[in-house]
């Protein structure tokens, strides 16, 4: 579709009235620096929305993210994953049953309680968004970070792990 979005599978099943291609086994879609990978992908042209329903890999330039399902937008660069989330870099590790993350920003906005494990520090949230390549965030709803010397809980956490830095807002400990 146009020149940036490449959709690739051993079987097509195309419905021209609905605009709704089913596509299946080996099922490869391309979207500049992003790569969606899955056996069972439903692609509706008209409103440009690509459906996975068995199991599916997202990688773009940092990140490789699998779930069970996940819808994913090509003109928005958004993904919304679903059932067994995780998202693995070489910094960090993230787990959680439900996640948007936008491929553009590289920017996952957690929607169920998501806990994230790297070298130095745990993470534990159930709302808010976390840069993964400037390891900036903004944890919500009582969320706790923690290392080996210490632990910081609150009802709000602005998070800089780069800087090393946590400012944390309501019922701090």
């Amino acid at each position: 579709q146009g020149d940036t979005l490449f959709v690739y599978g051993d079987y097509l099943l195309y419905d021209g009235n609905t605009q709704l291609a089913q596509i299946r086994e080996n099922v490869k879609m391309e979207n500049r620096n992003v790569t969606l990978l899955t056996d069972s992908l439903d692609y509706d042209r008209a409103a440009n929305i690509a459906y996975y329903f068995e199991g599916g890999v997202i990688a773009d330039s940092g990140n490789v993210l699998t779930s069970r399902r996940g819808t994913y937008f090509p003109a928005t660069k958004e993904t919304l994953f679903e059932e067994n989330v995780k998202l693995e870099n070489d910094k960090f590790v993230l787990t959680t049953d439900s996640l948007q993350y936008n491929t553009s920003t590289s920017i996952a906005t957690f929607i169920a309680f998501t806990n994230i494990v790297s070298d130095s520090s745990v993470i534990n949230t159930t709302n808010g968004w976390y840069n993964t390549q400037s390891e900036y965030s903004v944890l919500l709803d009582r969320s706790e970070v923690w290392n080996k010397h210490r632990k910081v809980v609150g009802d709000s956490l602005v998070y800089d792990k780069q800087v090393g830095k946590a400012e944390v807002f309501g019922r701090v400990e």
